[in-house]
């Protein structure tokens, strides 16, 4: 198992027996062996280089490519990166402005280092080895082809919304999670939004299943300016409440603080001061987590997926700390026989290869593994959320 243990700015891998190393980042142990997540004991960066040579910022999202190599959302220095299985770190697609310095924000299509992105959070690769990004500060799905082309698939780059249509016609708000399921359609969840959607290989977006998380303008997560939880940094990307800011990347960490000069959050809504520009309704309370067929769901803040081979979707419901799973014909339960609290905000989900889920439980610093589902399905190549 591999994770993007994002706090640490590092991957590290859990083999068979349970055993974890670090493959690839920086970052110190203290005394005991337990390892430090302050920023007294971890280093990030953006240089490639092998093993504790490379560095990363706050990467997310992971997943094998067909070759074996760890591919990597480096979510703050806004590129993919991937990881050999000797811990050899490149840069797929995005560019730095010098080694281990910031990464480059950005829209641009192109190629390698003239591509941009803006905190892409996942990745996904399909059967001919093309790379899916789920680039939530964009509001867009990009591919990255065999050549190391980047284009934008779907969504218009920089515009948040909700609109199910083809190409830059549609609308996502802040996409976290992204997975490919056997027909090569990717799965993604459309976070703020509050939907799990599907991208066709040419780009027709439909929604599979939710209900669109509204405030009572019918806007989805707007502040003031029009703009959906846009931070200093520039990202527009998820919130959560002032005293869980640190589950919901609203500290500092990308660009978005809790305190009064950008906004703060209660359980009656998101509210901010005059100056802060994140105002959101009092009532508009925090989305429900509700079972049901297609647009009777809710999600709350989903920031991950995972396809089995069967058909089954499952769905990381981070603000309910919950799994969800979609069936084939569309109904979402809540997976059972997990005890009610067990999960606190976990973020990224995948399936082995015997069909258990992987949990990155990130509230809770651990990763999670389920019991070996009766019939065992199989997985498909997809994206992996990572731990924070």
């Amino acid at each position: 198992i591999y994770v993007s243990d994002t706090g640490n700015n590092a991957i590290r891998k859990i083999d068979a027996n349970g055993q974890v190393t670090k493959l690839a980042g920086n970052f110190l142990g203290s005394a005991d062996g337990n390892f430090l997540g302050s920023s007294d004991g971890v280093f990030s960066g953006s240089s490639d280089g092998t093993g504790e040579n490379a560095g990363f910022k706050n990467p997310q999202g992971i997943v094998v490519d067909n070759d074996g190599n760890i591919l990597v959302a480096d979510r703050k220095n806004h590129a993919i990166r991937k990881v050999t299985p000797q811990g050899v770190v490149t840069t797929v697609a995005g560019s730095f402005t010098g080694s281990g310095t910031e990464g480059l924000t950005g829209s641009s299509d192109g190629s390698v280092s003239g591509a941009r992105f803006d905190h892409p959070s996942d990745v996904a690769v399909d059967g001919a080895g093309n790379i899916y990004v789920a680039d939530s500060g964009n509001h867009a799905i990009r591919k990255i082809d065999l050549n190391g082309n980047v284009t934008t698939l779907a969504g218009d780059i920089g515009y948040s919304g909700y609109q199910d249509s083809t190409g830059n016609n549609a609308l996502f708000n802040s996409p976290q999670g992204i997975a490919i399921d056997s027909n090569g359609n990717i799965i993604v969840t459309d976070t703020t939004n509050g939907l799990i959607r599907k991208v066709s290989s040419d780009g027709v977006v439909t929604t599979i299943a939710g209900t669109l998380f509204t405030n009572n303008t019918g806007a989805a997560f707007q502040g003031s300016g029009g703009e959906s939880f846009t931070g200093s940094s520039g990202e527009g990307g998820r919130s959560g409440w002032s005293d869980k800011a640190y589950a919901w990347f609203t500290g500092s960490l990308d660009g978005f603080t809790g305190s009064s000069d950008s906004f703060t959050g209660s359980d009656d809504g998101f509210t901010g001061s005059a100056d802060g520009g994140f105002t959101g309704s009092a009532d508009l309370g925090w989305p429900e987590s509700i079972d049901g067929s297609g647009d009777q769901a809710h999600f709350s803040f989903p920031t991950d997926v995972e396809v089995d081979s069967v058909g089954n979707i499952f769905v990381v419901d981070s603000g309910s700390s919950s799994i969800r799973k979609i069936s084939p014909d569309g109904v979402v339960t809540t997976i059972g026989n997990v005890p009610e609290g067990f999960f606190y905000y976990p973020q990224g989900i995948a399936v082995d290869a015997e069909g258990r889920l992987i949990v990155a439980d990130s509230g809770n610093n651990r990763i999670a593994k389920s019991s070996v589902p009766s019939p065992t399905p199989t997985p498909t190549p997809s994206g992996g959320g990572g731990s924070q």
